[in-house]
C-alpha cells in the first residue's frame, strides 16, 4: 500500500508520535525493536521465520590498493609538415577515430518510439554527423539531449587532461544540441587494465581527479556510470593491458525545440565564425598519431572561460542568431569544417590567418589539427554577423570563413597562399565509407 511507511525513532519518542497518528487519523504500530548484535530476526506467529548476520553490511571487507603516476616527458619543441595539408586531411578524414559510424547507427536502433528530434545523422542527405542526439520526451515541452566523449589517446600522455577533455566534450556537445549549460548530468564510464598494478591504477586515478574537477567547475553532477576492470591479457611477452579510457555521456535538457540547430551547414552565402582559443598541444590528437608524433603536450580545459562561452553561445541559440554549429573536436578544425559541409548544401573557404590561435608553432597543420577543447564552427546569416560578433565581445571569437553554394570545395587558404582545395564529394566518400568494408 502507498499509504504504509516504516519509521526508526526513540523509544522516548513513541508518545509523542502516537499523538500525531491520532491527530490525523494513521494508525501506528509497533512492529520491532532494534539492539547492537546486527543480526536480522523475523518472527512470525511465534516462529522464529528469519534469522541474518548482516556484518557484511555493516563491516564490509575494504580492499587497499596502491597507485603511483609519473608524468610524461613532454617535448616542446615538435615541428610539424606543411607540405601536404590536403593529404593530411584525407589521412585524418580515414582514421577510424573520425569516419562515419553510419554501418553501427543503422544496425542497432537510432530512434527512440519516433520521438527522435536530431538524429546522430542528419543533414540534406541524412549521413552527416551531428553532435548530440535530442530527443522529446511524451507528456513535457522540453526535450532531452544525449551526448558522449571519449578520448582514449590523451590519457596516455596525460589521463588528467582526459578527464577534464572528456567532461568539457560532452558538455560542450550537449550545448551544442541546443541545452541548457546549467542544466545538465553527466554519467562516468571506465576500462581500465589490471588495477593492482600501481602505475595502471595511478592512471585511474589522475583520470578522476580531472573528470571530478571539471564536473564541479560546470556544475553538472554524476547521476550513475560503469567500471570495467581487469582489461589485460597473457602473451608470451608478458600481460597487455587496455589504455586506461573513460567514456563520458550527458543529458542535458533542451527548453524548446527551436534551440536544436544541428551541425549542418544550412545554406550558402552564410558567415562562418570560430569560438574559442587554438593552441599547438598537439598531444593525443588524431593528426599526431598519424604522423607517428609521441611525446606532444595535451591540450588544458580552461573551464572558467569554456562555461562563459557555453552560457553566450545558449544565449546567441535563443535569440536565433545562429544556423547550425559544430564542436572542433577530433580532426581539429578541418575534419569539422568538412563535416559541416557533408550536408552538400555549400562549399566552404576558410582562412587561417583569422582563426584565434595562441602557441609557439607557426605551422597550419597545428590550427588546421590541433584538437584544443571548447571551440565550435558557427554558421551565421550575413545580417546577423555583426550581432553575433558583438554578442561575444570579450571571448576568443573571429569571423574565419563563409560557405558556397556555387562550388562545393572544401577550401582553406592563408592569406593570399592556398593549403587545400579539395572536393567536397571525394572528401566525404573517404569519410562515409570508412567502415563500410567490415560490414
Amino acid at each position: 500500500s502507498q499509504e504504509r511507511m516504516v519509521l526508526a525513532v526513540k523509544e522516548s519518542s513513541l508518545p509523542e508520535l502516537q499523538s500525531l497518528a491520532d491527530t490525523y487519523e494513521t494508525e501506528l504500530t509497533v512492529i520491532g525493536d532494534s539492539d547492537d548484535s546486527g543480526i536480522l530476526k523475523v518472527w512470525h506467529d511465534g516462529e522464529l521465520v528469519c534469522e541474518l548476520d548482516n556484518e557484511r553490511l555493516h563491516d564490509a571487507p575494504v580492499r587497499h590498493l596502491k597507485s603511483t603516476f609519473t608524468s610524461a616527458v613532454i617535448d616542446a619543441d615538435l615541428e610539424f609538415d606543411d607540405s601536404d595539408l590536403a593529404a593530411d586531411l584525407k589521412a585524418v578524414l580515414s582514421d577510424f577515430a573520425i569516419v562515419s559510424r553510419e554501418p553501427i547507427i543503422r544496425e542497432y536502433d537510432h530512434e527512440v518510439q519516433g520521438n527522435t528530434v536530431l538524429k546522430p545523422l542528419a543533414g540534406a542527405a541524412g549521413d552527416a554527423p551531428q553532435d548530440a542526439s535530442v530527443v522529446q520526451i511524451d507528456g513535457s515541452d522540453k526535450l532531452m539531449a544525449l551526448g558522449l566523449s571519449i578520448l582514449p589517446e590523451w590519457g596516455k600522455t596525460d589521463p588528467y587532461a582526459m578527464g577534464r577533455g572528456c567532461v568539457d566534450e560532452c558538455v560542450r556537445q550537449l550545448v551544442l544540441a541546443g541545452s541548457d549549460p546549467d542544466r545538465i548530468a553527466l554519467l562516468d564510464n571506465f576500462c581500465v587494465g589490471d588495477p593492482e598494478k600501481p602505475e595502471e591504477l595511478g592512471q585511474l586515478v589522475e583520470c578522476v581527479k580531472g573528470i571530478a574537477s571539471a564536473a564541479l567547475d560546470y556544475s553538472a553532477p554524476f547521476v550513475s556510470g560503469k567500471d570495467s576492470f581487469y582489461n589485460y591479457f597473457e602473451t608470451e611477452d608478458g600481460p597487455v593491458s587496455i589504455p586506461v579510457t573513460c567514456v563520458i555521456s550527458g543529458m542535458g535538457v533542451v527548453d524548446d525545440i527551436d534551440h536544436v540547430t544541428g551541425s549542418s551547414i544550412r545554406k550558402g552565402g552564410s558567415v562562418l565564425c570560430l569560438l574559442g582559443l587554438t593552441t599547438d598541444a598537439l598531444g593525443g590528437s588524431v593528426y599526431a598519431r598519424s604522423k607517428g608524433v609521441q611525446g606532444a603536450a595535451v591540450p588544458q580545459t580552461d573551464t572558467a572561460t569554456a562555461l562563459d562561452a557555453y552560457r553566450k553561445y545558449h544565449a546567441a541559440v535563443k535569440q536565433g542568431l545562429v544556423l547550425s554549429a559544430h564542436d572542433i573536436s577530433e580532426g581539429g578544425l578541418a575534419v569539422t569544417a568538412a563535416e559541416m559541409a557533408f550536408s552538400m548544401r555549400a562549399g566552404v573557404a576558410i582562412d587561417l590567418d583569422a582563426v584565434p590561435y595562441e602557441g609557439k608553432s607557426g605551422s597550419a597543420a597545428a590550427r588546421l589539427f590541433s584538437e584544443s577543447p571548447s571551440r565550435f564552427l558557427i554558421e551565421v546569416s550575413q545580417e546577423d554577423a555583426d550581432a553575433l560578433a558583438a554578442h561575444f565581445e570579450g571571448c576568443a571569437f573571429a569571423v574565419i570563413g563563409k560557405t558556397d553554394g556555387q562550388v562545393r570545395h572544401l577550401k582553406v587558404t592563408r592569406g593570399e597562399e592556398t593549403l587545400i582545395d579539395e572536393d567536397l564529394s571525394e572528401l566525404k566518400d573517404l569519410w562515409k565509407n570508412g567502415l563500410t568494408p567490415y560490414y
